[in-house]
């Protein structure tokens, strides 16, 4: 009789270094999940449709811009609501799937990630060796952070550097007067916002009082805070898992 031993390899890619450095751990792979821990094909993709006077059709973005980032929720009512945002336009909808313009006033559009500066054309363009005329720079693209707050939807993009809110019942979405500048946020578990990039410093978190986003200075009263990472890199993202943020 063959005798099996167990290979209990942990869940997640694992790639620092060389190849001996993830021994023991998944290194590389594509289009995976892991359930139960084991690893598991993501599964297909199909597009979202909605229902319009009986007919199914597919549930597409207004105007002509690529949607950037996507978020969907449940309120406390039990109503499933779906926002998209675009470099310009943030958009959201019900059950229904019809997206409705919810665009705070005010909001500064992002970039669309163009590099017109060295490196910025597609590669093979032109003659090999023939200097090229500098016609801009690098601009980064707009990255939204979306999340929500109880029932609420809060949004910001790292162009606009503005944090919003939008209570389902207000036609737009509500700049949050007293929250830093930002460049991305996350919401804990605990209902803090943290607020990425904050006061236009790349290394800086702050954080609102406990479940009251309008109050961000701290204070002997409140929980509100911050502090600055001693790291040579900047903050990108944020991400609230199991336990943790």
């Amino acid at each position: 009789m063959p005798e099996y031993l167990p290979i209990n390899i942990p869940p997640g890619f694992r790639r620092h270094g060389v190849e001996m450095e993830s021994a023991g751990r998944w290194r590389d792979g594509n289009l995976v999940r892991w359930e139960e821990g084991s690893v598991r094909p993501v599964g297909g993709w199909a597009t979202l449709k909605r229902e319009t006077a009986g007919e199914i059709v597919d549930v597409v973005v207004p105007g002509a811009e690529i949607p950037r980032g996507a978020h969907s929720w449940i309120s406390n009512g039990g109503a499933k609501y779906l926002a998209v945002a675009t470099t310009s336009f943030l958009y959201a909808a019900g059950v229904d799937l019809i997206l409705g313009d919810i665009t705070p006033v005010g909001f500064t559009a992002g970039s669309v990630g163009e590099n017109l500066g060295y490196g910025g054309k597609k590669y093979g363009r032109s003659v090999y060796g023939t200097e090229r005329t500098s016609d801009g720079i690098a601009a980064p693209k707009a990255v939204w952070s979306l999340d929500n707050w109880g029932e609420f939807l809060m949004a910001c993009t790292s162009g606009d550097r503005t944090l919003y809110v939008w209570d389902l019942i207000t036609a737009l979405a509500e700049e949050i007067v007293a929250a830093p500048p930002l460049t991305g946020f996350v919401i804990t578990a605990e209902r803090f916002v943290m607020a990425l990039g904050a006061d236009n410093n790349p290394r800086k978190i702050a954080w609102c009082d406990r479940e009251d986003y309008n109050v961000w200075t701290p204070a002997a009263i409140n929980e509100a805070g911050d502090i600055e990472l001693v790291t040579n890199g900047t903050l990108q993202a944020g991400c609230r898992v199991r336990g943790r943020t």
